[in-house]
Parts: structure tokens; sequence; C-alpha cells
């Protein structure tokens, strides 16, 4: 975004300064998107932008995704939501890879095909990370024990304290 102003005219660095609040106001009405058709998507997308809505609905401190191949912190991702999304991978390649999604932090946690688990050392890790807190509402975007593993289907909303009462 840029005028003849910035370029050759008597006031370049208060155009840029008004450009940049234009673009930071432009960006906060646009970061949520309109509401989308979900017949027929695939069921990662409908749980990417049910995070989204639960986002909306419960003000989760963070959205914890639990992926294999960086495709369902890609998918909450694009819907943008209004909070931290914490993402956990098996591959650190991946993981890199997920630092150019946007809202997406990866997290480095020692990985186990014990779903429970893996979403337990997550939320440990998160608090540590100062991430979240134990009073926290959370949202987990995972796989679930009833599938073959690398199927996103499962979106929970869990308080963090009963999740750490559970497993202390």
């Amino acid at each position: 975004m840029l005028s003849g102003e910035t370029a050759i005219g008597d006031y370049p660095i208060e155009t840029v300064r008004v450009m940049n609040n234009i673009g930071w106001v432009v960006q906060e009405q646009i970061t949520q998107t309109e509401h989308i058709r979900l017949k027929g998507l695939p069921i990662t997308d409908v749980i990417g932008d049910l995070a989204n809505r639960a986002v909306d609905a419960v003000e989760p401190a963070a959205i914890i995704v639990v992926t294999r191949s960086g495709v369902s912190a890609l998918m909450v991702s694009k819907h943008r939501p209004k909070t931290r999304i914490l993402a956990v991978a098996r591959d650190p390649r991946i993981s890199r890879r997920m630092h150019m999604y946007w809202g997406v932090y990866p997290m480095d946690v020692e990985w186990t095909d014990d779903r429970d688990q893996l979403i337990t050392r997550a939320i440990k890790k998160s608090i540590n990370e100062e991430y979240i807190y134990k009073k926290d509402i959370i949202a987990v975007v995972s796989g679930s024990t009833l599938i073959e593993p690398g199927k996103t289907s499962t979106l929970e909303i869990l308080r963090v304290q009963d999740v750490l009462e559970r497993v202390l």
C-alpha cells in the first residue's frame, strides 16, 4: 500500500503512519472468515471452522492442535481464530513449516502414540511456557483413537485444571 505521497510528497512519514493504521484497522475487520458452507468439505476443514467458532463461544486461552502432517494446524489457522494456536507435531520438519502458518506456535513435545498422554504433555509444556494457566479453558484439535492415525476428527473444550487433576 504505497502512494505518490510516500515517494515524492511533503509528508512521507505521516503518510506511512496513516497507511499503517488503516492496515491494522482493516485486518481487525477481516480476521474472522465469513460463514462458509461446510457441506461437502473435508472433516479437517470442518473441525478448523468449528474450532474458530468455539473461540467465539467460550474464549479459550489457546487451541492445542495435535498433528502428524501439519494439515490440522493449517486448517485451524486459515480461519484466523482470535487466540493462540499451539501445535504439536511428530516430525521437527513439520514443526518448522508450521512457523509459517498464521497464529501457529509449534511446540517441541516428546511424541507418543497415546493421544491423551500427548495432549497432557502439550498442556504441561504450554503452562511451563506461560501460554496457558491452570485456570484456563482450552480447545484441543486432534484425531480420535477410534479411527486410523493421521485423521483429524475431534474438537474438545477442556478446563486445564480438570485435565491436570485427572493425571496427577
